[in-house]
Order: structure tokens, then C-alpha cells, then sequence
């Protein structure tokens, strides 16, 4: 099921959460709102779900109007499933019971609602806890019957309210792995809010960086990454930082740069031209060699399989980061090799 939303906005108190958001998601697609708390993210999902009524604009769901000027189909009857942070299960009732639950309540015989439950218990690879309490499951299980549930509502589009908040670390990463896998086995369009941008990165086919109620960026997950619109966008998506340079000349997407003493060739948009500019550069656009710009490094933190650093320019007043294999000491004295960077369009 497609999602349009066409200039949509949604105001609190005076205060719009939603400012004018136009989003059109295909079909199929797992697509990620990210940005941080406050933004305006679960008030959007909560528009598609209708839970909320846009104060202007429209939302189309599969091309069919289900919000706009005199129009709100409930939440009932738009075929959308909604995972919480909680989950919501009845602590009472089975795995299975809780899954058949919709199917019964729709008017389908208690026998067929277990049969199609066991059938979406079996998407989600929960099969074998069929008989267990919600108690007894862990977090990510619990997640999982939750998912099933809103197949058994018959759920074309799964919304999904920072799922994995409330997990320790080690399970989040497990859990990115296996909603990816629900989304292959299940096709159903997939709309996931959170702040969390290395989970944004990890699960996204798109993403929609959020910010102050309006949707600054949406594209491929790597597109974002690579070329931000904005800096607000450079800052939230992965490391780096944005520095002031010059351009020194432009070949369509390609631009030579100056720092400092240093030319360098970055990435740029079209219509770019030579002069004053901000770059920006990630960590693996940053490596030490001989020559290049002079710097000192000021901290260095272990990752495991190497050392994030960040090191301070002599002449320029800018915190670099790079990532090492080797372990670099605080204080050390390096010379950084620039190997590519972003110019940032201006405005």
C-alpha cells in the first residue's frame, strides 16, 4: 500500500508539530522518519494512522483520500497496523490468542483465527511459542507478536513508533536484523520512526530526515548520507564535520577545493560555483600522510576494531575526525590527506 501525504500540517496549542510535509512512499517500501525528540515524527505517524486529523493538506493511502477537507476514514478502516513502544498485548492471553484475537473479533470462527494465526506466527518465526504469556517472552519477541498482530488485522502498511527504544543495545541489533527480515517475508510498506540515526541508517530503503515539523532531506539512506542538503542535515546523519573552504573551480558535479594551503577534489551539486563555501568531510574522506594540513590529535576513543580520533587544524579553526587501525596517542603531531568531501549547496 502507497502512502502520499500532499502539504500536511498539524498544529498544538499554536505550535505546529507538522509543517507543510509532502511524502510519497511506494509501495513495498521500508521507509524511516529520523530526526530528533520533539520534531514532530510520531505526530506524523499518528496522521497516517488516524489517530490525529491534519489541520491542512491531504493523505492519500494507496491513491485512496483518508484525510482531508471534510474527509477522516478512522483508523479502523485504513488498513494500517501500529507497533508501539509497549507493545500492547494482552498479558492474559496467549501468543497465539493474542494474534487470533482481531481475526475473531472481525467475525471469522475460532478455529480459522488460529489457523491463520499460526500462519502469521510462523512470518514472524515465533511458531514454537505459539502456547506462551506475553510474560514469558523477551522484548523483541514480544515485538514480533506484535507484528503478526497487525498482519492479522490485515495490516497493508506497518507503523512503527520507535520499536526498539525500550531494548538494551545488544537486542537492538538483533532486532534491526530481524524486522529487515520481516519486511522481506511479509512486503507489507513499512513506515518506522526514530531518533536514532545508526538504526535509521541500518533498516532504511528511504529515509526522511525530520526537523522542527518539516521534512529537510528524503532519499536513499547513502544519498542522504553522502549528500546532504543542509548542515543541520550533515550534522545528524553520520560523523564529519563542516568546515569553511573556497572553491576553487567546477565540472559539473565535481569541484576542486582549497584549505587552507590544500587542494582537494570534492563532490558538489549542480549549478555550483567557484568561491566561498562550506565542505563537508566524513571520517573516511580523512586519512594521515605526508604533507597535507597540520594537526594536532585531541581525543581518541576504541571501537573494537579500531579508533575513532579527532584531531585539531593548525591553521584552521576546526575538530576533524578520522578513523585509525593503528592506536594513535593524544598529542600526537600527524599531517591529514583529504580525499574527497561535499560541498554543501548554498542557502
Amino acid at each position: 500500500m502507497s502512502i502520499q501525504l500532499n502539504a500536511v500540517t498539524r498544529s498544538f496549542a499554536g505550535k505546529r508539530a507538522v509543517a507543510d510535509v509532502s511524502l510519497d512512499i511506494p509501495a513495498g517500501t521500508f521507509f524511516v522518519v529520523v530526526g530528533p525528540s520533539g520534531c514532530g515524527k510520531s505526530t506524523l505517524l499518528r496522521l497516517i494512522a488516524g489517530l490525529e486529523k491534519p489541520d491542512t493538506g491531504s493523505i492519500a493511502l494507496n491513491g485512496k483520500v483518508v484525510a482531508g477537507t471534510d474527509i477522516h476514514v478512522g483508523p479502523e478502516d485504513r488498513g494500517v497496523g501500529v507497533v508501539f513502544q509497549s507493545y500492547a498485548l494482552w498479558p492474559h492471553m496467549s501468543v497465539a490468542g493474542n494474534v487470533a484475537f482481531p481475526l475473531e473479533t472481525a467475525g471469522m470462527g475460532r478455529k480459522a483465527a488460529q489457523m491463520a494465526a499460526a500462519g502469521h506466527l510462523e512470518t514472524v518465526a515465533l511458531g514454537p511459542l505459539a502456547a506462551r504469556k506475553p510474560a514469558e517472552l523477551s522484548g523483541g519477541q514480544r515485538q514480533r507478536v506484535a507484528l503478526a498482530r497487525c498482519l492479522a488485522q490485515g495490516a497493508k502498511t506497518i507503523l512503527m513508533d520507535e520499536p526498539l527504544a525500550n531494548l538494551d543495545p545488544h537486542l537492538r541489533a538483533s532486532m534491526e536484523e530481524e524486522l529487515a527480515a520481516f519486511h522481506r517475508r511479509s512486503e507489507a510498506t513499512t513506515l518506522y520512526i526514530t531518533h536514532d540515526q545508526h538504526e535509521a541508517m541500518a533498516l532504511a530503503g528511504q529515509i526522511a530526515v525530520m526537523w522542527e515539523g518539516r521534512i529537510l532531506q528524503s532519499g536513499p539512506p547513502e544519498e542522504v548520507y553522502a549528500w546532504p542538503v543542509c548542515e543541520r542535515v550533515a550534522g545528524f546523519i553520520g560523523k564529519g564535520v563542516v568546515i569553511p573552504a573556497e572553491v576553487v573551480a567546477v565540472a559539473g558535479t565535481k569541484a576542486q577545493v582549497r584549505l587552507d594551503r590544500v587542494l582537494f577534489d570534492a563532490d558538489c551539486p549542480v549549478g555550483t560555483t567557484p568561491g566561498a563555501a562550506r565542505i563537508m568531510l566524513r571520517p573516511e574522506q580523512v586519512a594521515l600522510g605526508a604533507g597535507g594540513l597540520s594537526a594536532r590529535i585531541s581525543r581518541v576513543t576504541f571501537r573494537g576494531n579500531h579508533w575513532d580520533a579527532v584531531v585539531e587544524l593548525d591553521d584552521v579553526a576546526a575538530s576533524v575526525p578520522i578513523s585509525l587501525q593503528n592506536k594513535p596517542t593524544v598529542g600526537d603531531r600527524v599531517n591529514l590527506e583529504l580525499r574527497g568531501g561535499w560541498v554543501l549547496p548554498l542557502g
